[in-house]
């Protein structure tokens, strides 16, 4: 489950810069004044991690709506971070989505810049109605 404080992280920033059916990009400015930041670390603000996780779920639900809208989350098959990001940082989020029959995969790239932060490999049930 993730942190209430990586829920209020990023409530509002997200700039959508393009949209396909199946991939998007949008940016996020991030809040030097967000309280996450003065415990993590103080003096040297660094994004956590989980709150990247949480950025690629926002956006997904917000480019993709109708094919994430009940999706859920069940797994994060990897995670891995490159570089830093600081409190102050603009992040570039490249998301691209495949259907992977009983399951959605989603690819999260993340860069500052024109270098690359960390890539995230997200695996989602997809919903069942029952009638």
């Amino acid at each position: 489950m993730i942190s209430e404080q990586a829920r209020l992280l990023l409530l509002s920033t997200f700039e959508v810069e393009s949209r396909s059916v199946d991939a998007a990009v949008f940016r996020v400015d991030l809040d030097p004044a967000e309280p996450l930041f003065a415990g993590h670390y103080p003096g040297q603000a660094i994004l956590p991690g989980v709150c990247l996780v949480e950025c690629a779920d926002r956006g997904v639900r917000l480019v993709a709506p109708e094919t994430f809208a009940n999706a859920t989350l069940e797994q994060i098959e990897s995670a891995r971070f490159l570089k830093v990001m600081g409190s102050s940082d603009r992040i570039s989020v490249t998301l691209r989505w495949t259907d992977q029959g009983p399951h959605w995969r989603l690819m999260a790239e993340f860069s500052v810049g024109s270098v690359q932060t960390g890539r995230l490999r997200l695996r989602y049930g997809k919903s069942v109605h029952v009638q």
